[in-house]
């Protein structure tokens, strides 16, 4: 039990301190100043990635975008359902 706690923090903890790209486009799907519509989140990431080549301000920036490519794939997987509805929605 204490294993799958230490898990879910790690876990939070990646999303928060990275920047999860999910996260600033669900957040920006509520105030409605970016469509919301399947795998936004991840799509976002790799556009960062991107442009972390061009705008390098500090060593190991492109690293920490990268890392935040394969976790907001996986969050964007779990709010498919609901990236589904709200397309429907609209």
């Amino acid at each position: 039990m204490m294993r799958i706690a230490a898990t879910i923090f790690f876990l939070q903890m990646t999303f928060f301190l990275v920047g999860c790209s999910t996260l600033q486009v669900h957040a920006t799907h509520a105030t409605k100043t970016q469509p919301l519509y399947p795998y936004a989140g991840t799509k976002s990431a790799i556009t960062k990635f991107y442009k972390s080549f061009d705008d390098y301000q500090y060593y190991g920036q492109v690293y920490v975008k990268f890392i935040d490519i394969p976790l907001c794939l996986a969050a964007d997987t779990i709010l498919l359902p609901y990236g589904l509805f709200v397309l429907s929605k609209d």
